[in-house]
Order: C-alpha cells, then structure tokens, then sequence
C-alpha cells in the first residue's frame, strides 16, 4: 500500500472511531533529512500513528506535540535542530544533520470542505487526489 493510501485509510478509520487527528506535515528542511518537504504523518488518538517524517527520531516527539494540539486545538510549527552532535536526544546517531519544521494542525471536522475524507474516497477509487496544506499566508 502507498503512502497516501495508508494515510487515507488511517483517516477514515479514525473517523469511525471518532478519534482526535492531528496532521503533522514536513514544512521545511534546512540542511539533511530523511525525508523532504510534504511528508506527511497522521496521529489518531493515543495508540495510532500512519506515515513518518524520518528516521524514527522525532516521530515520538511529535506524537506528544500532538496531543497538545489536540487539547488547544491551535496549529503550531514544531522545530527540530538535529545538527549538533552533542545534542543527546536529537543529534547522537540521528541521521539526520539539519534542521526540520513540522506543521501539527486538526484534521477538519467531517463537514468542513477541506475534510481529508475527500482524499480518502479518491484514492480508494484510484482516482487522482492532491493534499495541501497552506502553512504560510500573508494577509487574510
């Protein structure tokens, strides 16, 4: 299974099960990564997770923003330095040797247009789809 077709399936089964969602989306990438801007991973409740942003070494840390989000509510940009090699948590044996924005955001609620089930419903139809996230804007 495809990456965005493991993400929609995710989507739907949180959906039933009424779970908090929280997107996290790779915005930025300064320096080396494991993976590019447009990553994408979803958090579903407590004990769910589909998608990745690296090489496991933030995927734990952003659960945990995740489920702050989910209690505010408010989207917020989570940055990682994993340059430093005296860095114990994210530099040592890491992979990674830059530094990488995450957006954490709520899923929309099922009746909201920018709801991802659309994605959902065109993959499992095989049919084109596209997910964007709009993580910079200037004015309203």
């Amino acid at each position: 299974m495809g990456e965005y077709a493991e993400l929609a399936r995710a989507l739907l089964e949180a959906e039933r099960g009424a779970r908090r969602r929280i997107l996290a989306t790779l915005v930025r990438l300064e320096g080396s990564g494991y993976r590019r801007p447009g990553a994408r991973m979803l958090i579903a409740g407590e004990d769910r997770a589909a998608g990745f942003l690296s090489g496991g070494c933030l995927e734990g840390d952003v659960a945990e923003r995740a489920r702050r989000v989910a209690d505010g509510g408010d989207p917020f940009v989570a940055t990682y330095d994993t340059r430093s090699q005296d860095d114990l948590v994210w530099g040592l044996a890491s992979g990674c040797n830059g530094i990488v924005d995450v957006l954490l955001e709520p899923v929309p609620p099922p009746q909201d247009p920018g709801h991802p089930a659309r994605l959902a419903e065109r993959v499992a139809a095989r049919r084109p789809a596209a997910l964007a996230t709009v993580f910079r804007a200037e004015g309203p």
